[in-house]
């Protein structure tokens, strides 16, 4: 028998041709990229600043700070603002602020400067202590507004928090102050002193829980004016609230 012969199949293999990588192009956008990054940063080292302009909601910034960041006029763009913010960071006085650069060599600060809330008088100097929401000093003055309290030589330092006692018993005094319009009261040994308008005198303990206090005085207060059995508001003196159970005279 004769054998078959095999055909021979030939695949035609198609050469892929490769792609030439285009380094030239890869180097140009690399190039831009970089030039992209650092013309920001080569622009705000070669402007000098020359002056800062310092505004708060209440007008002006205070002069203490504006003395401080005075001292970074003359430095370079990028400089001035990293101090400024280390700066403005720092300071007990701010809550809140804003750097803007303006054209040829200004920098605008918008300040938001914390608030007084409590009033601490030194009875021996007639200072007033102004103090933010969480106690620390911010200012002191010899007039205020604010609802104060009295203590006998007593001398705080800026930017620190007061002790303990005193900002609970200015707690008390700011939440009296907005039932009855009493101004200020003073501390005693171990207790607040506030006298309202009809005379009675109210004292506070230095220590405790500041709502359960006022909720105390209000009800006691409440049921003296509205009894027609027993006490009345005419006849007593003074409430005292530094033991468990409240104590009337």
């Amino acid at each position: 028998m004769r054998r078959k012969k095999r055909k021979k199949i030939y695949f035609n293999k198609k050469v892929r041709s490769r792609k030439k990588v285009n380094y030239f192009k890869i180097l140009s956008i690399f190039l831009i990229a970089i030039l992209l990054v650092s013309t920001p940063i080569f622009i705000k080292k070669l402007v000098v600043i020359k002056s800062i302009n310092c505004t708060s909601q209440y007008g002006e910034c205070p002069e203490e700070l504006m003395i401080t960041v005075s001292t970074v006029v003359n430095s370079d763009l990028k400089s001035t603002k990293k101090q400024l913010s280390e700066i403005l960071k720092d300071s007990f006085l701010v809550e809140n602020f804003l750097i803007q650069y303006k054209l040829p060599s200004t920098i605008e600060l918008d300040i938001v400067v914390k608030k007084p809330k409590f009033a601490i008088k030194d009875k021996n100097s007639n200072t007033y202590y102004l103090l933010d929401r969480d106690g620390v000093v911010l200012e002191q003055n010899s007039l205020t507004n604010i609802p104060f309290v009295s203590v006998q030589g007593t001398k705080l330092i800026m930017g620190e928090k007061a002790p303990d006692k005193l900002i609970f018993a200015n707690q008390i005094m700011y939440e009296f102050n907005w039932l009855y319009k009493i101004d200020g009261g003073e501390i005693v040994d171990d207790g607040l002193f506030v006298q309202l308008e009809s005379g009675h005198l109210v004292i506070f303990p230095l220590q405790g829980d500041v709502d359960s206090l006022i909720g105390a005085i209000r009800l006691i207060n409440s049921r003296l004016n509205e009894s027609n059995n027993g006490i009345r508001m005419e006849n007593v003196h003074e409430i005292d609230l530094r033991f468990k159970n409240p104590v009337i005279r």
